[in-house]
């Protein structure tokens, strides 16, 4: 017992490399291989692997404190008896404090890696991490929009309206497409929430871009710089 609990809070290197290569793995899965299940399973996949990337990411902190395992696993619960239960008060509450929770794990993802002193794989995988949970939470938030403010927003695909119980990968479609500012058209915000969510998801994709490019390329330049006066 003693060993896995060594285990669990191990935080060396090799260690948060291996936690941040299975978290990326992990957030793939959901991104992209779900969609090719039967649409019957994938909103039990969806929850299985968000289970799992929250595990994941709280594994892939290098400084994280005891009471944030314990913290996930409530948050866990909750959302899966809410679900159980087929409450819909409680599945949105669940899913308000599991976004609250992520944004979180998100903020100390991004800040470990731009605390680094140098660029490494564990740098780049941390980075690529915190771009993709980053957009996942906008994707809890977009359907959390829905809930709050009805026909919000039109699909054109189906020529109807988005309400929360549509397919998550939906809203991890429309979400990533306005991260990147392609904006296809096919799914348009319609509400003022919205409209004002689509700024923030777009504004701080971009952000997230530039300010990683320049920091990723300040971080080379400063170790080849240190390289030439020694």
């Amino acid at each position: 017992m003693k060993n896995l609990f060594k285990i669990l809070h191990e935080k060396n290197q090799t260690h948060l490399l291996w936690a941040n290569t299975v978290l990326l793995i992990v957030i793939l899965l959901m991104l992209v291989a779900v969609a090719f299940f039967p649409e019957s399973i994938q909103t039990v996949l969806n929850k299985i692997l968000t289970t799992g990337i929250l595990f994941c990411s709280i594994f892939s902190l290098a400084s994280r404190t005891r009471i944030i395992l314990p913290i996930a696993v409530i948050l866990i619960l909750f959302q899966w008896i809410a679900k159980i239960l087929n409450i819909e008060l409680l599945e949105n509450v669940a899913s308000l404090l599991n976004t609250i929770f992520y944004i979180y794990i998100v903020f100390k993802l991004i800040t470990q890696f731009v605390k680094a002193k140098k660029v490494s794989r564990l740098v780049i995988l941390g980075s690529i991490n915190g771009y993709l949970l980053m957009g996942i939470v906008f994707s809890i938030l977009t359907i959390l929009v829905t809930w709050f403010y009805p026909n919000s927003y039109f699909s054109s695909a189906s020529n109807t309206f988005l309400s929360h119980t549509v397919n998550f990968h939906t809203y991890i479609y429309y979400t990533f497409i306005t991260m990147a500012t392609v904006g296809y058209g096919d799914i348009v915000p319609i509400s003022a929430a919205a409209r004002a969510v689509a700024i923030l998801i777009s504004v701080t994709g971009q952000f997230y871009i530039a300010i990683l490019v320049a920091f990723l390329v300040g971080k080379f330049a400063g170790i080849h710089v240190n390289s030439l006066k020694s």
